[in-house]
Parts: structure tokens; sequence; C-alpha cells
């Protein structure tokens, strides 16, 4: 290579000049540079080698010379490219995988309908009209509970009615098993549970309660608090622990309207093994008699429960089904139920089991790969920089939640070896059941997380298409403004929710809490919104609170918010290169099958290359990171003309890359950038000739498509001008006061079009510019000596069309104007000069 040959050899010399007023130069008209360029001089002019003539256009390609300053952008733009190949390569595998492990868990659909058959049927069907017995009440059901005698009468009632189908001992043994809802199979017990306040967990005001009066209460019941339950057993005289309390287990939380409810609480189980008539008499022990408010006393209960597990055998899938109703200190009763799908791990989940291990390891190595970055780019001085980064967040957060995930998972298998669990015919409530419940569920939760943030994570590489790309420099682009946007929106919502959870919450559910009206109000600028509601709670202030709202919420900052992000897409989709879809197809393949060659396709020189590159500590940046480092250790290293050292320390990185000098050097000046020193010698030697000629010859070609990109829209621009300005010229021959009327101008403007596009395309068919002028420069030049007759139009059309008077073939003013200037493009076409 140059650079051995350069080391081997007698001593060289290398030379930078800046050749602008350089006296040695007056005489050397042909090798005289440019203004401001700087050349490169080899003293050993014997190295040459000579070009065959097979090579000719590649040498052509490595000899062409390009701005220094685009050689450090590209290699900047090529090493983050390859970077996120490197990445995706990584991520397919990994995605797939991820995809994989969460559709093999089975059909939400088949679940879907298991919910609803269970809980439905005990949440809709109508209680019995013979088990009231003040009456019978047609239609009420367990979503219509007002008191509780209507919850006693659906527990021995409808529930019994729909879960104990066998009349005594004998049919439990001939039925089989307890079918409900269909194939499902209920085993092992209900569990009915309640939550009670404690008689001194509120303080009484003495002011309106004589504290020493017993007609008045003189115990205060506060609303549901977890922490001031009453934990004492009770139960009817004699049996004063048949409900005991429950606590610290580890089953979750049921969110309700009011409050987060956990599974402790008073308990009475009842066994599916139970004939009809065992079970209603064991559900009437709830049931209020003398010296006993009953289960469920309206003055403390504030939660009541029914749970029982199911299993169906043809989707492999348990379920736990909770109905239940929460009483508020005022007195409200609030339904509610839901069915949790969850499965026991068994052996014939080890393939399964298997590849959740592999998975795991797959993310092992994730969390490794992104701590070598980090390691990197501490290494580089960037490493805050990299951490705050939206995709380095993002990886952050998926580490975090598939950790989360796979520590639920193995601790569900584990619970579920331990539990051995078999359906058997005791009627036992299973508590190991509802810990594997929670674990499943909690699983999933964290599954849905994951999946999230991995598809926000395939946005990622838009970047690798200049196209798909403008989405996320749009975002990028229009971040600061969308920020400031939405602290503003935030807090117009957040002031909106507190009136009006003043104003409607006491009448209106939509806006009873906070969180009910943040929900709300954000519906309501889609369209889902109740406004003769707020009139019926305030008809004075709700059209001031509506139109307000809507206002400054929707018309206002959602429209700001659009526009913000119209405009950066518009300035990006401008910017960007219109490069084809085709070509950047192409160039993805290319760059992957390079990457791919070098990893793959040598092994051993991959090795060698980590091998060395860890030896002249060059291992933390790419082969691309070190051309765009010494390209900008070189710029850095030649002299400012117009900036001093003062100034230039006080200027950011983009403003110091615009004043640096920016010569235009080829592909051996870049290998004599290189070999400078001895530990550019190194970087070279390690980045080997090859790998700089595909370098150059991709710089080259993005290069020249930039540059011919700018000239054409330069042309386009052009051609712009010249139409404005000539059919203002035109528009003014025709009818120099068009302007006094608006129609009569609009005419004018049309016409006056029209015959611009039609003398232009004389003019072009006259010197057949499309078929003589070669390049785009030779064209511009071209338009520009139109542009100049145009110009001249408006100046002498006086003059033009006092003379076409003589012709008296023309009558109005229009066929003399068109008279006039036809005349004057023959006449001033004909002076312009040869192409």
């Amino acid at each position: 290579s140059f650079c051995t040959l350069l080391v081997m050899s007698a001593p060289t010399t290398l030379t930078v000049e800046l050749l602008k007023g350089d006296p040695r130069r007056k005489g050397d008209a042909a090798s005289k540079p440019e203004k401001g360029e700087y050349q490169f001089s080899h003293s050993n002019q014997a190295q040459e080698s000579v070009v065959a003539p097979a090579d000719r256009k590649r040498q052509e390609k490595l000899d062409f010379r390009v701005p220094i300053a685009f050689v450090q952008s590209s290699a900047e733009r090529m090493e983050y490219k390859e970077t996120l190949v490197r990445e995706l390569f990584f991520f397919i595998p990994f995605f797939l995988m991820y995809v994989f492990l969460v559709v093999v868990e089975g059909s939400v659909e088949q679940t879907y309908f298991i919910s609803w058959s269970l809980g439905s049927r005990l949440y809709f069907q109508d209680i019995p009209p013979a088990s009231r017995v003040a009456g019978p009440t047609f239609g009420r059901t367990f979503h219509e509970i007002t008191d509780p005698e209507d919850f006693y009468l659906w527990a021995s009632g409808t529930y019994v009615d729909l879960h104990y189908t066998r009349d005594d001992e004998n049919e439990r043994q001939l039925l089989g098993p307890n079918y409900v809802g269909g194939p499902n199979i209920q085993f092992g017990a209900a569990r009915f549970r309640v939550q009670r306040m404690g008689d001194h967990s509120c303080s009484l005001d003495d002011r309106w309660l004589p504290l020493n009066d017993s007609y008045f209460p003189q115990e205060c019941y506060a609303p549901h608090d977890s922490k001031k339950l009453n934990t004492s057993s009770f139960g009817p005289p004699g049996r004063e622990d048949l409900f005991p309390f429950q606590s610290g287990c580890f089953a979750g939380y049921i969110v309700g309207d009011m409050a987060r409810y956990d599974c402790s609480g008073n308990i009475h189980d009842v066994s599916l093994n139970l004939s009809k008539a065992e079970a209603v008499d064991t559900i009437r022990l709830m049931n209020p008699t003398n010296g006993f408010d009953g289960f469920f006393n309206p003055v403390d209960a504030r939660f009541v429960s029914l749970s029982f597990f199911s299993y169906n055998p043809a989707v492999d899938h348990f379920g736990l089904t909770t109905v239940w109703f929460e009483h508020s200190a005022s007195g409200t009763y609030i339904p509610g139920w839901r069915t949790v799908h969850f499965r026991v791990y068994s052996d014939k989940w080890l393939d399964r089991g298997i590849f959740s291990a592999f998975f795991a390891a797959a993310v092992l190595i994730h969390l490794i790969a992104y701590i070598v970055v980090l390691h990197t780019a501490f290494k580089r001085g960037k490493f805050l920089e990299r951490f705050l980064q939206v995709w380095s967040l993002l990886d952050i957060a998926n580490i975090i939640s598939l950790a989360v995930f796979f520590g639920f998972r193995f601790t569900w298998w584990s619970v579920s070896q331990k539990t051995n669990f078999q359906l058997t015919t005791e009627g036992v409530y299973d508590t190991d059941m509802e810990d594997i419940s929670v674990l499943y569920d909690a699983q999933t939760f964290s599954a849905t997380i994951s999946t999230l943030i991995i598809f926000l994570r395939l946005l990622k590489f838009n970047m690798l298409s200049s196209r798909l790309g403008v989405i996320n420099r749009t975002l990028d682009s229009a971040a600061q403004n969308l920020v400031n946007l939405l602290a503003i929106f935030l807090m117009v919502v957040l002031s909106y929710a507190v009136m009006a959870t003043a104003l409607f919450g006491s009448g209106m559910r939509d806006f009873y809490n906070y969180e009910n009206a943040i929900a709300s109000l954000l519906r309501m600028l889609i369209g889902d919104f109740d406004y003769d509601g707020l009139k019926e709670e305030q008809w004075y202030l709700a059209a001031l609170f509506f139109w307000s709202f809507i206002i400054l919420g929707l018309f206002l900052l959602l429209n700001m918010m659009i526009a913000v992000i119209g405009d950066a897409f518009e300035q990006e989709q401008n910017a960007a290169a219109g490069v084809p879809i085709a070509d950047e197809i192409a160039e993805f393949f290319r760059s992957s099958w390079r990457t791919v060659k070098r990893v793959v396709g040598n092994p051993k020189a991959a090795v060698s290359d980590a091998v060395e590159a860890s030896q002249k500590g060059l291992r933390n940046q790419g082969k691309y990171g070190i051309i765009e480092e010494v390209a900008r250790e070189y710029r850095h290293s030649l002299p400012c003309e117009h900036v001093t050292v003062e100034q230039f320390l006080l200027l950011n990185e983009e403003e110091r890359a615009l004043v640096l000098p920016n010569p235009k050097i080829n592909r051996k000046d870049l290998e004599t950038i290189f070999c400078s020193d001895e530990l550019g010698r190194d970087k070279y030697r390690f980045l080997r000739p090859e790998f700089i000629d595909d370098f150059w010859l991709d710089v080259v070609a993005e290069y020249r498509f930039f540059r011919d990109e700018k000239e054409i829209q330069k042309v386009a621009k052009r051609k712009a001008r010249i139409k404005v300005a000539g059919v203002t010229a035109l528009r003014d021959i025709l009818n120099p006061e068009a302007d006094d009327d608006e129609d009569e101008a609009a005419a004018t403007s049309r016409r006056a079009a029209e015959l611009f596009s039609l003398t232009v395309e004389g003019l072009e068919n006259l010197h057949s510019i499309d078929g003589r002028l070669k390049t785009i420069e030779e064209k511009t030049h071209m338009l520009g000596h139109v542009v100049s007759r145009l110009d001249a139009v408006k100046l002498q059309g006086t003059h033009v069309a006092e003379a076409e008077t003589l012709q008296r073939t023309h009558d109005t003013t229009e066929a003399k104007a068109v008279a006039g200037y036809s005349r004057y493009l023959r006449t001033t076409t004909a002076k312009l000069p040869p192409v």
C-alpha cells in the first residue's frame, strides 16, 4: 500500500499548500485551483500506478474530488447506518422469538367467551321470584341489588340454581362433574368475602350528634380504608368464629369504582360438592338472626364478593370468577364482575419452558450488548448523551419490562411445581390457585408493556430509509414545540377537571372524581359528551364550561399541535433527498451484505480485526467512525482565515463545522491524511485499502446524487421565476388597466399564462433546447438569458405595443400584444449566444 511504501522509502515530504495568492503559481494557469482550495502534492511521483483500461471508470471515481466536510458527514451517516443494520440483525430474531412466545400462550378469543359464559349468568340472571318472602319481584338481577336482603336472596337463589344441579349425594355420583356455563368444570369451593370497617375508624362531630343519647349512633364507620379494617372474626350467637378474618394473602387486587380491594377480609366457604339443599343451608348461615346483623351489614360492610374456580379442558385454561359489589359510606351499591384466566405449568409444557429459557438468555445477551454500548460511549466521552437518547431509554424500559416478565414467569413455574395440583372432589377453596392466577396475570400484564415497547423500538429502524426516516426527523424537529404545547394542554385539562368535579361531580358519574373527569374531558375532545346532562346539572354554567373548553382544547391547542407537526413534516420532506424506493432497497441490501460478509463470510478476518482493534485501542469506534474522526481532526488542523482562536472556542459544534476550511480531496488525498503520522498509519492498516476504496466509491456516488439533486432544485426555482416574470410582462402588455377589476385581472392573468406557455414552447422548439443542451449547467445558462429577455419585456412593452398599432389586421389590444411579443421574441432570441 501507499502507506507501507511511504514508511519504507527514503524520507519524503508531504505538503498542504494554500494556493490562494501564492506567487509561485501565478504563471501556472492550468494547475491553478479554485479560490480558497487546498491541494495535496506528493514528492513520490514514481509511485503512481498505471490504471488499466478496464479499471478506468473505477479510477475516475477514486480520483473524483469531494469536499472533506461531506466525507466526514458521510462517514458519520454510514457508521450510524451500519450500527442500525447490526442492531436490526440482532433485533429480528429477538422480535420473532418474542412474538412466538406471546402467540403460543393460546387464543384470547376463547377465554373471552369463557369469561362471558361464567360471569354474565351470575350477573344478569334474574333472582327467582319465589325466593322473595315479601312477594315476587320480576326482573331484579345482581347488578340491581339495593339492600342486604337482595344479596341473601341472590346467593341462596340465583347462585345455587346455576351452580348446584344435584339434589342429593346419589345424583352427585350419577351425574359426574359439576359443569357451569357449558363445558367449564367447577371445582373446590366458592368463597364469600366481606371487608368491614372498624367501629371507631372515624370520629363523630359532637356539634351535631349527642354522644350520650343512645338513640343516635355512637360509632363511626369510615369509607373504605385497608388500614382501618375490622380484623376480628364474627358469626351468629354460639358460633362467633364462623367467619374468620384472612390477611396476608398474595392474591391481587380488585379495582372498583371507589377503591382498590385486596384479598383480605372475613371469609365463608361453600363447598361445590354439596347438594342443592345443603348449599342453601350453608349460605343461609350468613343471614341475619337474633343478636346477629348478618354477614353483610350495611352499616360497616364496604365490599362483598363471591369467587370460585373453574377449568375448561378443551382450552386448557383455568378461571377465577369473582362477582362483587361495593357499598359506599353514602349507601350506594356498585356491582361488578370479572374472570381472570390463567394456566398451571405442567410437564407437557417442557418445550415452552426450554424456549423461554433460550429467550431469557437472548434478553441477557441484549443486556450485555447494551452495557457494552454504554461503555463505548463512556470511553468516547458521550455517555450521558447516549444514555439520554429516546432509543436508549426505550432499550432500558424494554430490558426492565422483560426482566419483570421473566421474574413473574419463573416464579409462576416454581409455585406451579410446588402445588402439584390435581382436580379433586374435596370441597376446599385452594388459595395456592389464587397465587398462581395472580402470577400469571402479572406476567401477562408485563408482557403487554414489553409488546408496546418492542413495537416502538421498530420505529428506530425507519432511519435506514430516507423516506421512512422523515417521520422520526419530524417528531425530533417538532419535539420542543410539542412539549411546550403539551404542557399548556395539560394545565388546561387539569384546571377544567377540577372545575368539572366541583360543578357536575355531585350529579354526574363522568365527573364524580378527578380521574373520571380527566377521562371525560379527553373524550369530549373527540365528540363523546353529554351536553344535556351538563345543562341539567348546571344550566347557567354548562354552556360557558363546554364551549370554553372546546375552543381552548380543540380549536386552539390540538390544532396548533397538528400545525406544528405538519410544518415540521413539510420541512423535513423538502429537505429529504428524493431517492427512489428501489435505490433505497438496493442500498439497504448492499450495506447489509457488506456487514454480513465481513462477519460471516470471513470470520477469521473479523476476529483478527477485533483483536487488532483491541490491541491498538480502536475498539471504542467502528471503521467508519475512524474515518470520521481522522477527517474531523484534519479539518481542525487547517488554519481558519476569518475566525480567531478565541472566537472559534466560543462557537458550538455546528457553528465550528461551518467556519472550518472545507478543501476537496480524492481517494489518494485521504490516504495521505491517514499516513501523516504513526497512529494514522496504524489506523490505515487496520482499515485496509479495500475497505477505504469501497467507502470512497459510496461517497462519490452519494455526493454526485446530492449535487445533481441541488442543481435540479435550482433549475426548478429558476424556471418558476422565469414564468412569474414572463406572465407579469404579458399581463401588463395585454391589459395594463386590468388591476382595477378583479374578474378582468384574473382573466388577463390566465390568458397571459397560456401565451407564456406557448411562446416558451416555441422558443424551446426553435433552438431544440432539450436535444442540444447536455448538462444542467448549460440549461441554467440558457434560462438565464431567457430571464434577462423577459425582464426587458415590461420595460419595452409600451414601445412595442405602439409600434404594432400600425398593423391594421389586428383590431384588439390582445392581438396587438401577441404580435408585439412574438416579434420581440423573434428579434431578441436571434441575438442569443449559440449553444
